[in-house]
């Protein structure tokens, strides 16, 4: 038996009104009053799911920015944390300063050349004042592009440079972009952390995604659930392959199995 369901949030937890459904939550609810846990494994920040959990509690861990940043919501607890080294930001900033770059804390998307209607979004207009301010503060960065052959450049500066990072395509509805965090980081290596601090095998784990972001994380897991609107490498890989976030495709494999 799974004691432990780890969801992304985008495009998987939540629909495009950015809301869970009326059945995900009686179906988490239903996890709860098995005892088992239910993490948040997302790009985000923390405190914009954290917002979630305001009316009814149903998240007991929120593994953030791919990785670098893991709360434990229970116990209201930093768990563990990895900011990407301000000369490695300052290297970022001036290899990719033609892009539009987002620097991202635990509680804020911060964007370099373009704004976003994002409540937690803001836009630096002096990039020397804002490393200044927030040199140990920065989790992930992403570069912004406008085309999948900008991305595929994007690694091919990076794998060149030989960074101490780790980094990944994104890309949706023309919305591409590259994330980098530390070394080593990613949603598989969060989930590990809070696996070894509750005593579960990943074999225990049952893991929705939707990206590239997801795949390590699915692949090992006990249960790797792709969601409809997956991209085909999730589904290859794959235990199970449910319907699109917007028909409620969590929901659906947890009441399945629970």
């Amino acid at each position: 038996m799974y004691k432990l369901v780890v969801s992304d949030f985008d495009d998987t937890l939540i629909d495009k009104e950015e809301a869970i459904s009326t059945n995900t939550m009686i179906a988490l609810d239903r996890l709860k009053t098995r005892d088992i846990l239910f993490c948040v494994a997302t790009g985000r920040e923390l405190r914009s799911v954290l917002d979630y959990n305001r009316d009814f509690s149903f998240i007991d861990y929120i593994v953030c920015l791919n990785g670098a940043y893991i709360y434990d919501v229970s116990l209201d607890k930093v768990i563990y944390k990895k900011n990407i080294s301000c000369s490695i930001v300052k290297k970022i900033n001036k290899l990719f300063s033609a892009y539009n770059l987002c620097f991202c804390t635990p509680t804020s998307f911060y964007y370099l050349n373009k704004a976003y209607d994002y409540d937690l979004a803001f836009k630096i207009d002096d990039f020397s004042s804002f490393i200044l301010d927030n040199k140990n503060d920065i989790y992930k960065i992403e570069v912004h592009c406008s085309s999948k052959k900008q991305c595929a450049d994007i690694l091919e500066i990076l794998e060149k440079e030989n960074l101490n990072i780790s980094y990944c395509f994104r890309g949706k509805r023309k919305n591409y972009y590259v994330e980098i965090v530390s070394m080593g980081i990613d949603k598989l290596f969060g989930i590990e952390k809070i696996c070894r601090i509750n005593k579960i095998k990943l074999a225990e784990v049952m893991a929705f995604g939707c990206d590239l972001a997801d795949l390590s994380l699915l692949r090992v897991s006990g249960c790797g659930v792709a969601m409809g609107n997956s991209c085909n490498d999730i589904k290859k890989i794959a235990r199970e392959v449910t319907v699109s976030n917007q028909d409620g495709g969590v929901a659906r494999i947890i009441n399945k199995y629970f």
